[in-house]
């Protein structure tokens, strides 16, 4: 079975560090330091999940959340890691559509056990899909 592809977007190389040294044994990783360089590597490896910072130095995360999904015709869930803790902010998050909303400095077990959930739920969804385009077919 193939790993799951994660697109890490964030501009401190601290935390890019810390997730990929999180992530880098089960999952194929992609990384971004900017909203373009994220948008420009969805194109070209269009991910899974994606683990979004909202502070970045060229657009802010929430514009990169949008932009992604206009990419695609199935959306890509996103979890925004962010330093903004102000409960408006997760709202606005969580409203845009994002599957989770994890504030910095963060659990990295935690961390881990929430990416490691919303792959479960890929999975099966992409397993019902198959099942429903096989019963159509």
């Amino acid at each position: 079975m193939t790993k799951a592809r994660l697109l890490i977007v964030d501009d401190e190389k601290i935390n890019i560090n810390l997730l990929v040294s999180l992530f880098k044994e089960d999952y194929e990783l992609v990384i971004a330091k900017d909203g373009t360089q994220a948008l420009n590597r969805a194109k070209e490896q269009r991910p899974d999940l994606a683990l979004l910072d909202i502070v970045l130095p060229d657009v802010d995360g929430y514009h990169v959340f949008q932009k992604l999904q206009a990419l695609f015709d199935d959306t890509i869930p996103v979890i925004f890691i962010t330093s903004k803790r102000e409960p408006e902010e997760e709202i606005i998050g969580l409203t845009l559509g994002a599957v989770d909303y994890i504030t910095k400095p963060f659990n990295q077990e935690l961390v881990k056990l929430r990416v490691e959930k919303q792959v479960e739920h890929i999975k099966i969804k992409n397993q019902l899909k198959a099942l429903l385009s096989e019963g159509a077919g």
